[in-house]
């Protein structure tokens, strides 16, 4: 079990295809995400953050994962290590 607290895939679903669609709400979405998507009835826990970034046909944005306490790798890096797509990039083993 992880300690991140995480989306479920049909609601970052939602968020990207609102995002694409409503430049109003894109521009929100990346300087208050919490407002932006209470919008859309998706509560952020107390003490959490999301940060939206936009990719453009010159930057890409790749997320280093967290450490756990003991400094052992997360399990979500091992997925990704696996070959697992994430959120438009994929990674391979």
């Amino acid at each position: 079990m992880s300690d991140r607290q995480e989306f479920s895939s049909d609601a970052l679903k939602v968020v990207i295809s609102k995002a694409w669609s409503d430049p109003g709400f894109k521009a929100k979405l990346v300087t208050n995400s919490k407002d932006a998507l209470a919008g859309l009835g998706i509560k952020v826990p107390e003490g959490v953050n999301y940060k939206f970034v936009e990719d453009t046909p010159t930057t890409r944005h790749f997320v280093l994962p967290a450490m756990s306490a003991d400094g052992e790798l997360k399990d979500e890096l091992a997925k990704v290590a696996g070959g697992k797509a994430v959120a438009g990039a994929i990674f391979y083993k």
